[in-house]
């Protein structure tokens, strides 16, 4: 067995950019991010200057701005999961889909693109852990960390 993890970032009421703002208040969530955590490499796509999906080193400066969604995946999934995440390396911030997927009830998925919790609900769904109740362009971070509770994960709860 092998371990994944889902890091939702927290909203900062101290630290925080105008999009990490209004993804929360649109979004009625206190989560503006989510990326996916194996063997302590963050794999995601935020809306920054990159725009693009990339693997990094995770190195938090304060813990208590994430909460973790811990699960065992076997070997098969592990090895399914990598190869996803490769085969979409460099993919672009999906700009259109966010707003048309949240601002509207539309159903246009952009194959080429991702936003965060779209990316991770597509992971998850790949290797067959989640069987999400919709569409993943339809998940925001807060309503995937609601999707996830309901599976009866363990929260992992760090403390600084």
């Amino acid at each position: 067995m092998k371990d994944l993890n889902v890091i939702f970032y927290k909203f900062d009421k101290n630290n925080h950019t105008l999009i990490e703002k209004l993804i929360c208040l649109w979004t009625h969530s206190e989560y503006y991010h989510v990326e996916l955590l194996i063997d302590d490499l963050r794999i995601g796509i935020l809306p920054d200057k990159n725009n693009i999906l990339t693997i990094a080193n995770f190195k938090p400066q304060n813990l208590k701005l994430f909460d973790i969604l811990y699960f065992e995946i076997t070997d098969e999934q592990y090895y399914d999961l990598w190869k996803f995440i490769k085969d979409n390396i460099g993919k672009k911030y999906d700009w259109t889909g966010i707003f048309l997927s949240q601002l509207f009830p539309l159903n246009i998925e952009n194959p080429k693109r991702f936003f965060c919790s779209e990316f991770v609900c597509y992971c998850l769904t790949k290797i067959n852990l989640i069987i999400p109740e919709r569409s993943c362009q339809w998940y925001h971070p807060g309503a995937l960390f609601e999707l996830l509770a309901r599976y009866k994960l363990n929260l992992i709860k760090k403390e600084n």
